[in-house]
């Protein structure tokens, strides 16, 4: 297909997965690799699933708290969100991803006159240009993460870096002649969810189209779910990324995961054994983020639960069989070619 294909495949997926974006894979010792946090399912032949994984840790020895893995998805449907804030009101804590302005942090637990949610670039903006998440879910028929989940319980505590911070780390990276620089890329996502950028006004022109037919809809979400699907929830497996890209994943994850690293280890002295924490990030961060505590903390999985995020119908969106086949064969050859 066309370069533009490919760049759509890219940019959706890097927006779907917005801030919570991937590195590539760094050699840190492990007994053995961490298990994924997404799967496709699909039980009944009409249904496809897209399926967010939710982690559980104990330590390897002695007292401790358990820590939950929350991988979220940015867009699911609002059973999926219902849910899953049923599991983090659970949580003694919750450490949850937000870029902002500015960061201020919760110095202990249980102070709700001091947690202010941090909401990340894509609600809508000063301007009155709405993000681009938010418009991509409703052209789905879905719900936004920051707009369907209570960020102001007493237990939630953001843990993230601000856009400064964000800023400095990104100017430090290494540049090449050809290349724009990390810096660059990343404005360029902050205006694209905000709905500033020229890629946000070309699909203002075809979202409300795909909200008007349930098979277009359908057709949607059925790509969306595949591509998350072959890429494991990491845009960092997208084939073909640029240097500046790769950089900009780098940082979003490595630093972001590092300062949740931080956060917790500040909590965990004043947590006992039958408290619980809960990490709630987007996807691609997991993995990361479970080497972090095997290796570090010393913790080990021993529970993993799934939640369905959104899914596709196929008989109710009018799509044949034939033409799922099709689809997902389609991108199938689109990532190998973008290897290529």
């Amino acid at each position: 297909m066309s370069l533009f294909f490919r760049h759509t495949i890219a940019a959706g997926a890097l927006l779907f997965l917005a801030i919570g974006c991937a590195s590539r894979e760094h050699a840190r010792p492990l007994p053995e690799p961490p298990k994924s946090y997404v799967r496709i399912r699909q039980e009944i032949t009409n249904k496809t699933e897209f399926q967010v994984a939710l982690r559980k840790f104990i330590p390897g020895k002695g007292p401790g708290p358990s820590i939950w893995l929350v991988g979220v998805s940015h867009l699911g449907a609002t059973e999926y969100f219902t849910q899953l804030q049923s599991e983090l009101d659970l949580k003694t804590l919750v450490l949850f991803e937000g870029i902002s302005a500015s960061r201020q942090h919760p110095t202990r637990l249980n102070s709700a006159s001091e947690v202010r949610v941090e909401r990340e670039p894509g609600g809508a903006h000063a301007s009155g240009a709405e993000g681009l998440q938010p418009a991509l879910a409703k052209a789905l028929g879905l719900r936004f993460q920051l707009e369907a989940i209570d960020y102001s319980r007493p237990n939630f505590q953001n843990s993230d870096l601000s856009i400064p911070e964000l800023r400095q780390l990104l100017a430090d990276q290494p540049k090449t002649a050809d290349d724009q620089g990390a810096s660059r890329e990343f404005e360029a996502l902050l205006q694209a969810m905000q709905g500033q950028s020229l890629f946000n006004a070309l699909l203002r022109v075809a979202l409300p189209f795909v909200a008007t037919s349930p098979g277009l809809q359908g057709v949607a979400k059925l790509a969306l779910i595949e591509i998350l699907g072959q890429i494991d929830g990491n845009p960092a497996k997208i084939p073909g990324l640029p240097e500046s890209d790769k950089q900009l994943m780098d940082v979003l994850l490595e630093h972001r995961n590092q300062q949740v690293m931080v956060d917790l280890q500040k909590e965990l002295p004043h947590l006992q054994k039958q408290d619980s924490v809960a990490i709630l990030y987007g996807v691609a961060h997991m993995p990361d983020l479970e080497q972090r505590l095997e290796t570090r903390l010393h913790y080990r999985p021993v529970e993993t639960s799934w939640l369905t995020a959104f899914d596709v119908d196929s008989t109710e969106a009018g799509i044949s069989e034939a033409q799922v086949k099709f689809l997902r064969g389609l991108l199938k050859q689109e990532l190998r070619e973008m290897a290529n």
